[in-house]
């Protein structure tokens, strides 16, 4: 609504802007007419008709400078338009201008804040198992990581015995990440090792 507002006065101003414009242009043209219809055209002839063009020229140039000046002038507006109020898991200062009263919209962001908690851990999740492990078996001994099982999101580290031993217990699964609170597949992650309860 505010953006339409400022629209509304910036065009406003445009078209003001382009009537003094002609409005400029038009008593410059008058002068010119009329002075060069008071000088002696046999021995000013080619005088008068120089002043006419110089000063309708200059009407003309004047006129678009006005008029250049007033549509590339920056406002207020447009950072309002840049910079919109955020709205991140369904809470935030845009989020009601984003619903605009619209009942499906609510219901999702009220959705999106229910679940921002399991949203956050489940990218953090993401983000170690994108970026963490090739470091660790890099590092010498080779530590892996294995993901607790107990929901928390946490994941423990094991050299190659101590994996070699729960893998022999049978304590170790392999499980492919999911995204979208477990609806989708992750294909952007690898497998990661589950420790499973005893």
């Amino acid at each position: 609504n505010t953006f339409r507002q400022q629209r509304s006065k910036r065009m406003t101003m445009m078209k003001l802007a382009l009537h003094l414009s002609l409005l400029t242009l038009a008593l410059q043209a008058q002068n010119a007419l009329a002075f060069g219809l008071s000088s002696n055209p046999s021995s000013n002839g080619t005088r008068s008709r120089h002043e006419f063009l110089k000063q309708i020229s200059t009407g003309i140039i004047s006129a678009a400078t006005v008029i250049a000046t007033t549509t590339t002038t920056p406002s207020t507006a447009n950072a309002d338009v840049i910079r919109n109020p955020k709205c991140t898991y369904g809470e935030g200062e845009g989020c009601s201008s984003l619903a605009e009263d619209n009942p499906l919209i609510l219901k999702l962001q009220q959705q999106s804040l229910e679940r921002k908690a399991a949203t956050q851990q489940e990218n953090l999740s993401a983000f170690q198992m994108k970026n963490y492990p090739d470091f660790f078996t890099s590092l010498n001994p080779p530590k892996y990581m294995v993901k607790r099982s107990d929901g928390s999101g946490q994941f423990d580290l094991y050299d190659d015995v101590e994996l070699t031993e729960l893998k022999k217990q049978g304590r170790i699964k392999m499980e492919q990440p999911m995204a979208m609170g477990g609806k989708v597949v992750d294909v952007t992650q690898k497998p990661m090792m589950v420790l499973v309860d005893k």
